[in-house]
């Protein structure tokens, strides 16, 4: 049996670009938050690289491409506000 990969849609298409719309639609995601499962090929991820900001790969494979996108995007929006420093009062 080959690999295959979960993934659900979590962000609206609203404001995106029609390709954009085309390939969640190519991925057979219907409705907001629907789940399905396709089949981990190199055509499949690049359709999942293309629209990673608005879905999710929820498993059954190695670690996907938005997976890893997604933590890099953790990582920097917990160390991209700075301190301010405190004013000294005379």
């Amino acid at each position: 049996m080959s690999a295959s990969l979960e993934i659900q849609w979590v962000h609206s298409t609203i404001g995106c670009p029609e390709d954009q719309r085309a390939t969640v639609k190519g991925l057979g995601l219907r409705r907001m938050h629907a789940k399905r499962v396709v089949p981990d090929t190199p055509q499949v991820r690049g359709m999942l690289s293309k629209v990673s900001h608005l879905v999710t790969i929820l498993g059954k494979g190695s670690l996907a491409v938005s997976e890893k996108k997604q933590r890099v995007v953790r990582k920097a929006k917990a160390t991209s506000k700075p301190k301010r420093a405190k004013k000294e009062s005379v």
